[in-house]
């Protein structure tokens, strides 16, 4: 496993643009996909988190599980 340690331009813009498509979103579908650690994974959905086009469905420390944020739609976020 050669998974990258930090996003550079590239990784970064595709993780801007192909995220948003994925219907459920995941710490590990992120690192799987894009070839990143797991950690850096978490910064990056932490990031799309803050920005407002994803949003939390489970936030639990062992496992995040995120969603594209729709504006008509309300998610339930649990603990």
């Amino acid at each position: 496993m050669n998974n990258k340690i930090m996003f550079d331009k590239k990784s970064y813009a595709s993780l801007l643009k192909d995220v948003p498509k994925m219907k459920l979103i995941t710490v590990a579908r992120v690192s799987e996909q894009f070839g990143i650690t797991g950690s850096v994974a978490k910064v990056g959905l932490r990031h799309l988190h803050e920005k407002g086009i994803i949003q939390p469905v489970i936030l639990h420390s062992k496992m995040l599980i995120y969603v594209v944020k729709d504006k008509d739609e309300a998610v339930v976020v649990t603990n």
